[in-house]
């Protein structure tokens, strides 16, 4: 019989990735590594349960023992805290099967360095080391307010990109960027040359702009400029102008499952004009599954459990997707998605009016 291990439990709650596997006899079957770390959700942190490098044999493949590992990882999760499970996926369906749906892309920019005209030559940033984490930590922190998925930073060593630099306007910490770059040696000189930013943060237009302006210091040397992910800032896309020049790739990023309703409902920023629902959530996990009814108004909400009709019915895989915001969840389009079922048009309103469309994503793998 199969048995389901985690090691260092403690580690798992801690933040600290720790191995999972599954063992079958003295064979090792299936593996993955798991930890619990917070996670941004409409403006707060929200526990997530972080999974990975899930791997299980060809010859032990559709026995079973994935389910079982997942079982253990989300039982374990929410029982130590966690609201919601992550994962980068290499099937979307194959997730759902376990109650997962897309919740975040990918987005991939690329613009001509020739086409950053719209700001001017200026140079605000300076080299960063560790020992500007503090500051890269307090703009990331600004910068993930209001934008979904983003994982808690704890020091330098979390920030992606080969070469970091850091902007103070006024003294005040607000903008980094991290980029690696690209060329080819051709003849006698260096050919696609392409700088990417693998991550950056702001905290307001100026800072925004002040990424632009270092970014266009290094036309000349790089012929292309690639924002590796901007999924979670759109306001990337507001400040290009050139748009027949750039050239844009979006790919189905992170898929997430419930571990805990009420705590995922209680942690949404909702509307201050009033509302009112009643949710039903068809899942085996007993802090997922069930009845919800939901007050809300300005900006406060009471959430309980109930035993009344729902105004709106769904699969967890569908919760998921819409508290997180990813599409626009206004009743006409929500009803296209499996899992909805729309029982009272008047209280589903309230509850898809409760969850509006949010940008996010993360700049790392997990």
């Amino acid at each position: 019989m199969a048995e389901v291990l985690i090691d260092n439990i403690d580690d798992f709650k801690k933040g600290t990735y720790t191995e999972v596997k599954v063992k079958d006899g003295e064979a090792t079957v299936s593996t993955a590594v798991s930890r619990i770390i917070p996670t941004s959700f409409s403006g707060r942190d929200l526990p997530a349960l972080i999974i990975g490098a899930v791997s299980t044999p060809p010859e032990f493949r559709r026995m079973g023992y994935v389910r079982e590992m997942f079982e253990k990882m989300h039982n374990k999760g929410a029982e130590n805290g966690a609201a919601v499970a992550l994962i980068h996926t290499f099937s979307f369906a194959f997730y759902r099967k376990f109650g997962y749906e897309k919740v975040g892309n990918h987005l991939i920019i690329e613009t001509p360095s020739a086409k950053l005209d719209f700001v001017p030559y200026e140079n605000r940033f300076i080299p960063c080391g560790p020992d500007k984490a503090a500051d890269m930590i307090s703009i990331y922190d600004t910068f993930r307010k209001g934008r979904n998925l983003l994982v808690r930073r704890n020091g330098y060593g979390d920030f992606a990109g080969e070469k970091k630099y850091i902007c103070y306007i006024g003294g005040v910490p607000s903008a980094y960027i991290g980029f690696d770059t690209a060329a080819r040696f051709e003849i006698n000189r260096l050919v696609d040359t392409k700088l990417t930013v693998r991550e950056f943060a702001f905290v307001s237009k100026e800072a925004l702009l002040a990424i632009f302006s270092f970014l266009r210091m290094f036309e000349g040397e790089f012929e292309k400029i690639e924002f590796a992910n901007c999924a979670p800032a759109p306001e990337i896309d507001m400040v290009l102008r050139h748009y027949n020049h750039t050239t844009y790739r979006i790919a189905a990023d992170i898929e997430a499952r419930p571990l805990n309703t009420v705590m995922i409902l209680d942690a949404n920023a909702y509307p201050r004009q009033p509302g009112r629902f009643t949710l039903k959530i068809n899942d085996t996990l007993p802090e997922v599954g069930g009845v919800f009814d939901v007050s809300y108004g300005l900006g406060g909400c009471t959430v309980r459990k109930a035993d009344s009709e729902p105004d709106v019915e769904l699969t967890p895989g569908a919760f998921i997707r819409i508290v997180y915001g990813l599409d626009d969840s206004a009743p006409e389009y929500a009803a296209y998605m499996e899992g909805v079922n729309v029982i009272n048009e008047r209280g589903a309103a309230d509850f898809f009016r409760a969850f509006p469309k949010r940008p996010g994503g993360v700049f790392e793998h997990f």
